[in-house]
């Protein structure tokens, strides 16, 4: 149970970074066409790892839902 002076998202059982999501989500969700698509071009992520002898190694993409 979170306490009384805690915040909304942690009262409905969010982490803060959940809440965010969920708020860029509706956000860009509610964008006119043109600016909807700019903004999910932003939203894919790229992962890189540094393997032990220093060299970067493409691990993966994501592009939440909306």
């Amino acid at each position: 149970m979170a306490p009384a002076g805690a915040s909304f998202w942690r009262k409905a059982g969010l982490s803060y970074l959940q809440y965010l999501n969920i708020a860029t989500r509706t956000v860009r969700s509610g964008l006119k066409e043109p600016l909807r698509i700019n903004a999910i071009s932003r939203e894919a992520v790229s992962y890189n790892k540094a393997g032990a002898d220093g060299v970067k190694v493409h691990v993966g993409s994501s592009l939440p839902k909306l």
